[in-house]
């Protein structure tokens, strides 16, 4: 998540000095620190320093990032800011409850834009949204972030989700500070909406490729009256790993019938799964509708594109 570029030329496991004035240190340490001035024992951008490497560890949760400032060597956590205090120059690691207030509080003002600075112009992009784990308050709400990722899984964008609003109301807002023309947009079923593919189309220069699920029964509907018997645009593929046989065949048909902005094309995923094991087996299907016609995207590019989801 953090590349080295970020670093200003150097990673958190050289032994030489971290420049503070370039690359990832700088971003941190310019951002408004909405914490009030009196109180502040730790500073700001030690703090989200310390939880974006614990992230990039793997360690996931606010409680788990305060796992790893309590294990890491006191020189690491000078390097990123921390101050020694004390005669004996003792470093009092974050806690977990101290972590969440800050980027809680950071988020969504700026944190998310130090995801973006050393990316290169994407591909495809996938939206989700996740819940963090770890975030509930005493009233049990979570933080619900929406992220958007390139296909080999670089985090380039992240928003917290408004407490009163929703991933649908975040979507266009998220991908709104990227670079996305000419590139394709996929996401979960829950963003097949007419305002996200006007978006993407009329305003971003984007393209999208959008999965169709119950949760739209008029346009599932659609999807299923398309006469798949007479297609004969597919490709089929085949993979054997981790005790699992997965084979998808991705059929795809030029449709104007959609009633859905910009849709050129319709893609029907079949994918056959069967446990090697206990030899069971297990049947899927999903629509796929996208503005990209068939000379820009053929039955195999869609099934490359659809696996970003």
């Amino acid at each position: 998540m953090i590349r080295e570029s970020a670093m200003y030329g150097r990673c958190l496991g050289c032994t030489g000095d971290v420049s503070a004035g370039g690359g990832l240190f700088a971003l941190v340490n310019g951002l408004r620190d909405p914490r009030d001035a009196r109180g502040r024992r730790y500073p700001l951008g030690a703090v989200l320093l310390v939880a974006l490497c614990a992230i990039s560890c793997r360690f996931d949760s606010f409680r788990a990032m305060g796992q790893w400032a309590a294990a890491a060597p006191s020189v690491t956590l000078v390097r990123l800011g921390l101050r020694r205090r004390g005669p004996f120059g003792l470093v009092v690691a974050l806690s977990a409850d101290t972590i969440r207030r800050v980027v809680c509080a950071v988020l969504p003002g700026g944190l998310e834009e130090l995801l973006r600075v050393f990316v290169q112009k994407a591909e495809v992009v996938a939206v989700d949204g996740k819940c963090l784990r770890g975030s509930r308050d005493a009233e049990g709400r979570a933080v619900m972030v929406l992220g958007a990722m390139m296909q080999d899984g670089t985090l380039v964008a992240q928003q917290k989700v408004a407490d009163k609003g929703s991933e649908i109301t975040g979507f266009a807002a998220l991908l709104s500070v990227l670079e996305l023309q000419n590139a394709v947009v996929v996401a979960d079923a829950l963003h097949p909406r007419r305002e996200h593919a006007r978006v993407l189309v009329e305003e971003f220069g984007a393209h999208y490729a959008f999965p169709v699920k119950r949760n739209q029964p008029e346009l599932w509907k659609a999807c299923r009256k398309v006469p798949w018997e007479r297609v004969r645009a597919s490709s089929r593929s085949t993979v054997r790993a981790h005790g699992r046989i997965d084979t998808r065949v991705v059929e795809v048909v030029g449709f104007a019938g959609l009633d859905f902005p910009h849709a050129r094309q319709v893609a029907r995923i079949t994918r056959y799964r069967t446990v090697t094991a206990i030899r069971k087996r297990s049947r899927e299907v999903v629509y796929v509708i996208t503005d990209l016609s068939a000379g820009q995207a053929d039955p195999q590019r869609i099934g490359e594109i659809v696996q970003a989801e």
